[in-house]
This record gives C-alpha cells, sequence and structure tokens, in this order.
C-alpha cells in the first residue's frame, strides 16, 4: 500500500472486531486527528478536542509522533486543535501548515515564539513531499463560510479528500479538490459529512447525498460531527461503498 490512514480521534470509537479487541483502551472525543502515512513521508490532520485523550490514544496505538513530517490545522475551531501543543512538544522537525484566517494569527505567533516554527498559512494549495507529490492541502477552500483548508491525495483510483469540518459543505469541497485536478474524479471522500454548519434536515440530508452522487463520488467514509440520521442515510444509499471509520480504524490505498 503507498497510503495508510489511522483515525486517532473521532467522535466514536471502531467497535468492528479486528479492530476492537486490539484496542479496547481507546477513547472517544468529540474532535478529529488522523494520521496518513504515504511511503517516505508522514502527515498528521488535526490534533482532536481533549490533548489528554489525543495523548492517550497516540500512546495506545503506537503512534511515534517524532516521525511525523507534516502536521496540518484544518481550521481554527478547538476540535482540531486540543492536542497541537502536545504534538509541538514531541515532534521537532514537522513542517506546520495551517490555513489564512485572522483568528489564527496569536496562535501562530506563539507557535513561533514557544518552538521557533513558521506556521505557513496562506490561501493557495500547498504541494507536500510524497510519492511523486501525490499529497497535498487545498489551501482556503472557497464557498466555505469559515476558513478551512482539507488534505487530498491522488491515488491510482481518483483523489480521495480528508475534510475536517466541512463547513463548505461535501459537494463544495469535492467541487473545490476537483478544479484543482482538471480530468481527476473524486474517489473518496472522508470526514465530516453534514449538508449545513448548524440546523439541518432529513431533506437537507438528502439533497446533499444526491449532490454527492451527481458528483460521482464513489465511497464515502463519515467521521466527526456525521449524526447517527445520516450515517444511517449515507449507509442506505452508498451501500457497500458505505465505510465505517472510527478512532482506531486503519485504512490502506494505492
Amino acid at each position: 500500500m503507498d497510503y495508510e490512514l489511522t483515525i486517532i480521534v473521532d467522535s466514536e470509537v471502531d467497535r468492528s472486531t479486528n479492530v476492537w479487541r486490539n484496542t479496547m483502551d481507546l477513547r472517544e472525543d468529540e474532535g478529529l486527528s488522523v494520521l496518513l502515512k504515504a511511503r517516505y513521508r508522514q502527515f498528521l490532520f488535526g490534533f482532536g478536542n481533549d490533548p489528554e485523550i489525543f495523548a492517550h490514544n497516540v500512546e495506545t496505538l503506537g503512534i511515534n509522533l517524532e516521525d511525523v513530517d507534516y502536521a496540518l490545522i484544518p481550521c481554527y475551531e478547538k476540535e482540531v486543535l486540543g492536542g497541537l501543543w502536545y504534538f509541538l512538544e514531541h515532534n521537532e522537525k514537522a513542517k506546520i501548515i495551517g490555513t489564512f484566517d485572522y483568528r489564527g494569527w496569536d496562535l501562530n505567533r506563539e507557535i513561533k515564539e514557544k518552538y521557533g516554527k513558521e506556521v505557513w498559512a496562506s490561501g493557495f494549495s500547498a504541494y507536500m513531499d510524497s510519492p511523486g507529490n501525490r499529497v497535498h492541502s487545498t489551501g482556503s477552500i472557497w464557498r466555505s463560510p469559515r476558513p478551512e483548508h482539507a488534505l487530498y491525495i491522488q491515488s491510482v483510483k481518483g483523489l480521495i479528500v480528508i475534510s475536517a469540518c466541512s463547513f463548505a459543505g461535501p459537494a463544495n469541497v469535492a467541487d473545490f479538490v476537483e478544479s484543482m485536478n482538471y480530468s481527476n474524479k473524486l474517489y473518496m471522500y472522508i470526514g465530516s459529512v453534514v449538508p449545513k454548519m448548524y440546523y439541518y434536515t432529513e431533506d437537507d440530508i438528502r439533497e446533499m447525498i444526491e449532490q454527492l452522487k451527481e458528483k460521482k463520488v464513489k465511497k464515502v467514509a463519515p467521521l466527526f460531527k456525521t449524526d447517527d440520521k445520516t450515517r444511517r442515510m449515507l449507509k442506505e444509499v452508498y451501500k457497500d461503498n458505505y465505510i465505517d471509520l472510527g478512532v482506531g480504524s486503519v485504512i490502506g490505498w494505492y
């Protein structure tokens, strides 16, 4: 496998037999952190909500934070920033990538003062070193009511995107990633799958799923902030192309 994704923090723990027996001590939290291992580089996307839970799950999963080459701040919301300082205490080499957001300026300055690290924060895509430069940050996503960016991979089956809060909505995130890659289509969407930031109805969920199907997104793997009703409706539509993920899940692809 060229790529392996491990879920460190999520609102649900993966209780499937092949995971749960080996990781019974994992803890869930209302936050997100995932580790992407490429052939030559490792990428941490988000730091969870509670620093103690982030640290606990990192240790339980046997993850060595010193091996992380790039650490990405998806947005400046507390649900993805909790374990940031713990990470910085355990990693000296990683490049930190944020998104252009005035709310993050104080945090970025504090990171520089304490650890001598510049946070690369821009509205433009960041091409990161991996097999064939196939791992990227989107940069600031247009149509998003709050500044955010996503992580995406150019796999042999198509584009795979990992989104945290998905303020723009999954279909808009898919549009944005595809617009940067012309002929390539989104193969898999991983992350928050919600039609709106706050209140939404069953009709809103149905419309969102229809938009993803129209985009020909082949597989969906909901995480963080995706409620049970949305998960059930996604599973009904996507069937075998719906992937259950949670803390402790590991998936891979070429």
